[in-house]
This record gives structure tokens, sequence and C-alpha cells, in this order.
């Protein structure tokens, strides 16, 4: 088995982290489930993925589409396009847009910046710095399910339909052969 660093050293950075997110993708379209529920448990994984709850985007879009009845596979995938590369933007911009809608006055650490100085920026923030992230999480979440609904759908469809027509002209060609 190979190690982790060698993986991401013969892969690189951005295959290794966008490795889950197409595996759990691929699986789930190969998956009985109809396509518009594999859609909105992708729209229902991009959604919690962009609240920042920390820890808990996982559970939480896992659970929300097993009581709708939708892909727990496609959810999972969803979720984690919010991985360490698109956090601290993700984060940056929640929080901003929460604080312009909620018009507060405060300064913060507004604008896209490393993860360590978002954390540090965490650690100072108040409850209304908490609440601001959390409103421009759910705002951001909102716009991007959508798109993340139609896309996958679109994906889905296609990736679906390919692989019957590779099925079928795998089959006449194996009742040629007969």
């Amino acid at each position: 088995m190979m190690s982790w660093y060698r993986r991401v050293r013969r892969r690189g950075i951005l295959a290794s982290v966008s490795a889950p997110v197409r595996y759990l993708w691929l699986r789930a379209a190969r998956s009985p489930v109809s396509t518009p529920d594999l859609a909105m448990g992708f729209a229902i994984g991009v959604f919690w993925g962009c609240i920042p709850i920390f820890i808990l985007h996982w559970p939480c879009a896992v659970v929300t589409a097993a009581v709708m009845g939708r892909s727990k596979l496609a959810a999972s995938a969803g979720v984690f396009l919010s991985n360490p590369f698109t956090i601290p933007v993700q984060y940056s911009t929640a929080w901003l847009i929460g604080h312009l809608l909620l018009l507060d006055g405060s300064d913060g650490p507004a604008g896209f910046t490393s993860a360590a100085a978002i954390l540090e920026a965490m650690m100072d923030m108040g409850l209304a710095d908490l609440v601001a992230l959390q409103v421009g999480g759910l705002i951001m979440g909102l716009a991007l399910c959508v798109p993340a609904y139609l896309l996958s759908y679109k994906f889905a469809t296609g990736f679906r339909s390919a692989r019957a027509a590779r099925r079928a002209n795998a089959e006449s060609k194996k009742s040629e052969e007969s």
C-alpha cells in the first residue's frame, strides 16, 4: 500500500484533495438512486458544506439526506467540496456576507487570508462575528445549492446515459461474437 506522501507527490495536491469527492460522486452516480434524488443529495451536501459549523458538516448533511430520502453518498461528496483549501475562502466570504447583511459596525477579519490567520481571527471573535459568520454561511449555502443541484443533475444524466450506451455497445458486440 502506498503512503499518503507518495500518493500526494505522484498525483499532486489538488488531485489528492479532490479524490474523495470524485470517488464518492462516482459511487453515487453508479447507485440505483434516481437522478433527482442524487442531485438533491449533492445539493444538500453543498448547502451544509457552506455553513461554518466546523466539524459537523458531514453528519448534518447525511442525516438531512436520510430524513429527506435522498442520496447520502452524493451528500457526502457535496460536503467534501469544503476542504482545507476552500475553507479559508468560504469562511472569509461567509463572514463578509453576514457582516454586510447584518450591518454590523465592527471591523473584523475580512478578506481572503491564510488558514492560520483565519483560526487566530476566529479565536478573537465575539458573538456578533460568529452570528455574522453563520448568517453569511446560510446565505451562501442557499445561493450555491441551486446551481449545485442543476449541475449535478446534468452531470448525473450525462454519466448515466454514457454508461448505458457503453453497456449497450458492449452487449451488442458480445451478441455479434456469439
